[in-house]
């Protein structure tokens, strides 16, 4: 850094010491035994909103986890809904009326079980949504 002697006029330049010094002289005030006082309550807040993301956090990943559990579930049944009416499609054997009914009862248990999952995706929808809620109190 250029040195100019403080005598040179309205130019002046410091060194890093020198400013450095200033730097020092200029700190913060210390703190007052009010504020000293309130650091304990503070370091707990922050410790309680640490937690709370932390557990908000491992909440998200599990609800994110059984969203998709649910999803995969719905996708592989409509998957072996499809396969069973193409199979029984290609072989012909809707002819008969005990096949007929029995296709037909397939297809309710098939449309139950979905109604089932669509249930408990609304029961878990509800008790995220109240989780959320008293989480926020």
């Amino acid at each position: 850094m250029t040195h100019i002697s403080p005598r040179a006029g309205s130019n002046e330049r410091f060194s890093y010491s020198q400013e450095l010094d200033l730097l020092i002289m200029e700190k913060d005030p210390e703190p007052t035994r009010a504020e000293i006082r309130k650091w304990p309550q503070e370091l707990k807040d922050m410790r309680k909103v640490e937690l709370h993301r932390k557990r908000m956090l491992l909440f998200r990943g599990r609800r994110a986890d059984q969203k998709k559990n649910m999803h995969e579930e719905c996708r592989r049944l409509e998957q072996e809904l499809e396969q069973r009416l193409t199979g029984l499609s290609r072989n012909g054997d809707c002819t008969g009326r005990g096949r007929t009914v029995q296709v037909q009862h397939q297809m309710q248990q098939l449309v139950l079980e979905r109604e089932c999952l669509r249930e408990e995706s609304e029961t878990l929808r509800q008790e995220l949504a109240r989780y959320q809620k008293f989480t926020q109190l």
